[in-house]
């Protein structure tokens, strides 16, 4: 070993220095591109022509990143470089698994790579014994390389001004000052679509925004002994019943009263069944805190019982926070006994719900991907039909030896609002040609909203447990003629929504009814989603919490809404229990989470799983002459057929009974000896679940 110690030349200090500092960053940029961007569809080259500074930007911060490791001694440097750039790589394999996954990258509050590629819906299989052989094979070469290089001098002013250009670039990257890298670059900020964010802005660019956007600072007072005092003021609701009725959450995308644009424009009522269960229970105007889209954000509220009230606007605490579990309405219904299905029509990763609702606390979630849908979900495409929906509700609570509580989210009314010229329910004569075929269309989903809800209520009218049906809007629909429906122009009931109050709260208005199947007593009441779990809870009689005890308490101190933030003067002070509330939502979301000091940590929901049925399981087969048949449990209809590990086309579905559904493959087809696995997948071809393998015997 000494005749080769320090052998390699001089000269090749500096061409290996040079190349670790300015060529190895590029090929891990593009590297790290090139795994992600076939799940984005911007390949790594158009998204260079298209978006060239911000290409560079990314390639600045690679350099920045090994130039601060440029400070230490030479062999040192080159060590922790290696180690860097194997930290940067399975930073890249990370974010790839979890597009995967749950269609997002990773953010700074969800930085646990190993969790993520050991995620419930499809563990990534890794070869260890060759990660261990070429982990091995690296750290041989790298300390071959160290030991055959020369001695030599450090020369350290060029370490000090390298390092101390990186320090000043990203002193600028996260402050914004004396100049923004960010801005010059044009790098967006895509907290609805963290997955838009990382195609537009590149891999690295992407996180840094996201990690600067998650910085959250406490409010004033939020402190371990302020939380203690908020518990020991607020005393929850004790289980009040022995009977306990199935409870149905059911928030209806972008849902209003047709006739909140004005009765004078309808020949005939669009929303029977809305109108008759509405008017005979509690009922009135939940204040959103959205307006034509936002949909997660008001979800979160009425699941959780916080507010976005205490958020910046444009933040989504489904993408950025609950990355942990956070006390919720679901949790709370299981300690009561329930069990709690999350039901929705589109993807499971569609804002992350997969794992926001296993930190929520439900058992289950029904996702597009376990419907017998008329056709598979796709990017972009429109929502499934709310049939589906009802569908799962009621299959749910057939299933369950249990009571339930389910949450479902109904989609049918989600935009967007094309031009229909004619409709059975709107007047020709009322609205100009530019506004009225926006509405047509409007009133035609919501329509068929309705129809669905009448099945569904009437259907829990003749069963014999009692149901609590909790139906909302969660904000008003969004038109592509710029909203010229709601201003003068159109049924003029909101003039300037940004300057004035009152219009504003116009547009931030929708309908909200709390039914029960045995007995109700209508009543009107307004409130806001915030509130929605301390009612429910009342109403079902079951042990709240803390957030539930600070909802009631705002109730009963007669306020119907957290405060709008953007109209603090036209609104009512902000009184101390909305103040206690932010400080326990901060030390869930943002905070040091010292009320679990006080009362044990949330634990995640280990059995939750996708779809009613916890496996698919091949409950029969038989081979009919020219056909084979299996009888499956818990396979929906778009399940793929693998046979010897590859997904088939030729085979025949037939569904049933709810759950139960029969698949037909041809006998040529097959052959002795070949296996059979029934699958379910995600749109980017993840498995989220499998049946056992069977063999082909005759």
């Amino acid at each position: 070993m000494r005749r080769i110690k320090g052998v390699l030349p001089r000269f090749l200090l500096s061409l290996i220095t040079f190349s670790i500092l300015f060529l190895l960053p590029l090929a891990i940029l593009l590297m790290n591109e090139w795994l992600v961007r076939d799940l984005l569809n911007l390949p790594v080259f158009d998204w260079i022509e298209q978006y060239d500074k911000r290409f560079v930007l990314n390639y600045i911060l690679y350099v920045a990143l090994f130039s601060i490791l440029f400070l230490f001694p030479r062999k040192i440097f080159y060590t922790l470089s290696f180690l860097l750039t194997a930290f940067l790589l399975l930073f890249g394999l990370g974010n790839r698994f979890k597009l995967e996954l749950r269609s997002a990258p990773i953010t700074l509050d969800d930085f646990r790579l190993l969790r993520e590629v050991t995620g419930f819906e499809s563990p990534v299989e890794i070869n260890y014994w060759l990660v261990g052989i070429g982990t091995f094979v690296a750290v041989l070469v790298l300390a071959l390389v160290l030991y055959m290089l020369p001695s030599h001098k450090e020369k350290w002013l060029i370490k000090v001004a390298v390092v101390s250009a990186a320090t000043v670039f990203f002193f600028a990257m996260w402050t914004d000052r004396p100049f923004s890298p960010a801005e010059q670059a044009g790098l967006q900020k895509t907290l609805w679509k963290l997955e838009v964010g990382m195609k537009n802005n590149g891999m690295l660019a992407n996180f840094v925004v996201l990690a600067k956007e998650s910085e959250v600072q406490p409010p004033k007072g939020y402190s371990q002994q302020a939380i203690t005092t908020i518990d020991e003021r607020y005393n929850p609701q004790e289980e009040q019943q022995n009977t306990k009725p199935n409870v149905l959450y059911i928030m209806s995308e972008a849902f209003i009263d047709p006739y909140y644009f004005g009765e004078e424009h309808f020949l005939v009522d669009p929303v029977p069944n809305f109108r008759k269960y509405f008017n005979e229970s509690m009922h009135g105007t939940l204040y959103s805190s959205e307006f034509g889209g936002g949909t997660a954000n008001v979800e979160f509220e009425a699941l959780t019982g916080f507010s976005m009230q205490f958020m910046r606007p444009d933040y989504v605490p489904y993408q950025l926070f609950l990355h942990q579990p956070v006390p919720a309405i679901p949790s709370l219904f299981n300690d009561a006994g329930y069990e709690s299905t999350a039901v929705h029509g589109y993807f499971a990763w569609f804002y992350q719900r997969n794992s926001v609702y296993k930190n929520l606390g439900f058992d289950q979630f029904i996702s597009g991907e376990f419907m017998d849908l008329e056709k598979p979900n796709t990017p972009g495409g429109t929502f499934p039909s709310d049939r589906h929906m009802t569908d799962a509700i009621l299959e749910t609570l057939d299933a369950s030896d249990r009571p339930d509580f389910i949450h479902a989210v109904s989609t049918q009314a989600h935009m967007p609002y094309g031009r229909q010229q004619e409709s059975e329910f709107v007047k020709a004569d009322t609205l100009s040609d530019e506004v009225r075929p926006y509405l047509n269309n409007y009133v035609e989903k919501v329509h068929k909203v309705d129809l669905e809800l009448g099945r569904l209520l009437s259907t829990l009218e003749e069963r014999e447990e009692e149901t609590l049906v909790v139906f909302w809007g969660d904000h008003l629909p969004s038109f592509p003629n710029g909203n010229e429906l709601y201003g003068p122009l159109g049924t003029d009931i909101a003039e300037d929504w940004n300057g004035k109050h009152e219009d504003f709260l116009t547009m931030h208005s929708v309908p909200y009814f709390i039914w029960s199947s045995k007995d109700n007593q209508p009543q009107t009441r307004d409130i806001s989603a915030t509130f929605l779990p301390a009612l429910v809870t009342e109403l079902a009689g079951i042990e709240g919490n803390t957030v539930t005890a600070l909802g009631s308490e705002l109730l009963a101190e007669g306020h119907s809404r957290i405060p709008y933030t953007q109209w603090a003067a036209e609104e009512q002070p902000v009184s101390t229990t909305m103040q206690d509330l932010q400080l326990l939502q901060h030390d869930w979301l943002h905070g040091e989470r010292y009320y679990e000091s006080l009362h044990g940590e949330l634990q995640v929901h280990q059995d939750f799983h996708l779809g009613l049925y916890e496996e698919i399981l091949i409950q029969n087969q038989n081979k009919i002459e020219t056909v084979y048949e299996w009888i499956v449990k818990g396979a929906p209809k778009y399940t793929e057929v693998l046979i010897n590990g590859k997904p088939i086309d030729s085979f025949g579905w037939q569904r049933l009974e709810p759950g139960i559904s029969k698949y037909t493959i041809q006998v040529e087809e097959l052959k002795v000896g070949d296996t059979l696995q029934f699958m379910v997948t995600n749109a980017r071809g993840s498995e989220l679940m499998k049946s056992r393998t069977i063999e082909i015997e005759n």
